[in-house]
């Protein structure tokens, strides 16, 4: 089948005529946006929101991942199909089978063609392995401002959050943090903070006393998850993007941040995905993969196997957590950074594989 009847198709387009024409205007801006490096002209982009392709538009305009293109896209097809959809639906399955081979080679080839994830997902391919979901670009979501916040104010606000994974298994869903040794300086960043979680975020309401403050969660609360761990990985990215900001503005070379990214093993029979990484980092052709950790335990076996998977020349498999105390020599030579010294540790790393002599700002 040609070139861009296989596009349309990876689109969810191809219920629109045009979509199959080569010498169409909308075949032309689907493959532009797949294989060019050029910005996406405002009339292109005009001409697709009133063909009602909202979601093709945003992706071109990098507003948002490929992932959540996906998604959308499927829900503007579905729409257009109105009564149709279900009878289209199983017969764009079957093109798309045929065209594509076997299932997991359909995960790869989705990533492998747009711009933003054709090297992650020939890198992934080489270790038998096919992207099922991604994630990148600007982060928009409230936790990565939160994080941010958390981390200008860590020396207090980190053990303080530390405290909230365990009140989450109890029933009264309720505990009290001793502020007697808290700072002026200290007393009002943690009042700030929890004035912000209770009168606008509304993720938990606090009482303060003399010697305490005295913190309740709701029992329905969507946003457990960012401090039973998600936290730690959104303060990742902010250093991470710190540090490769500064690495970039040394030497030229520029980079990509994926988070959440999953993961099939080519063979596999699992219904969902077979692994899942946190953060991937990419520089020209080298991978660093972040495994964030903010318990104690630290998974040796996962960190061996994951280690002996992707652990190369051009990649390196790195363990991360919130626990500075621990000695990175200890565990050499398995790669353990600490979120106090990630950015002066991933430096150092970088600097050994990339020199600092300045070079053409083209990076792909």
């Amino acid at each position: 089948m040609n070139n861009h009847k296989e596009l349309a198709i990876k689109c969810q387009v191809d219920d629109i005529p045009d979509s199959l024409i080569r010498e169409s205007r909308l075949a032309g801006i689907i493959n532009d946006i797949a294989y060019s490096d050029k910005k996406i002209t405002q009339d292109s982009l005009e001409f697709l929101e009133k063909q009602g392709l909202l979601a093709l538009s945003s992706y071109a305009k990098k507003e948002i991942s490929y992932s959540e293109f996906f998604k959308q896209s499927k829900i503007e097809q579905a729409k257009r199909l109105g009564t149709k959809k279900v009878k289209v639906v199983k017969e764009s399955k079957a093109k798309k089978k045929k065209i594509l081979g076997e299932k997991e080679e359909f995960f790869s080839n989705d990533y492998s063609i747009m711009h933003e994830t054709k090297k992650i997902a020939v890198f992934f391919k080489e270790h038998d392995l096919a992207i099922v979901e991604i994630n990148y670009g600007p982060r928009t979501e409230d936790y990565y401002d939160v994080a941010k916040r958390i981390w200008k104010a860590k020396d207090v606000l980190v053990p303080f959050i530390k405290n909230i994974p365990a009140c989450v298994n109890d029933k009264t869903r309720e505990f009290d943090y001793n502020t007697e040794s808290l700072s002026d300086k200290e007393s009002s960043q943690l009042r700030s903070f929890c004035k912000d979680m209770q009168d606008n975020r509304k993720w938990f309401t606090f009482e303060k006393t003399n010697k305490s403050y005295h913190i309740k969660l709701p029992k329905e609360n969507k946003h457990i998850k960012f401090f039973t761990g998600v936290w730690a990985e959104e303060v990742s990215i902010y250093l991470l993007v710190r540090t490769l900001n500064k690495f970039r503005s040394q030497t030229g070379r520029y980079y990509k941040l994926f988070w959440n990214v999953c993961l099939k093993k080519f063979g596999s029979e699992t219904q969902s995905w077979d692994m899942e990484l946190d953060l991937v980092v990419q520089i020209e052709g080298r991978f660093y993969i972040f495994e964030i950790k903010t318990g104690k335990v630290l998974a040796i076996d996962k960190w061996v196997d994951r280690t002996r998977l992707f652990n190369s020349e051009k990649s390196k498999y790195i363990t991360c957590t919130s626990n500075e105390k621990l000695e990175p020599r200890t565990f050499f030579p398995y790669v353990l950074f600490a979120l106090p010294t990630l950015e002066e540790q991933f430096l150092k790393l970088l600097s050994r594989d990339f020199p600092k002599t300045k070079i053409p700002q083209n990076q792909d």
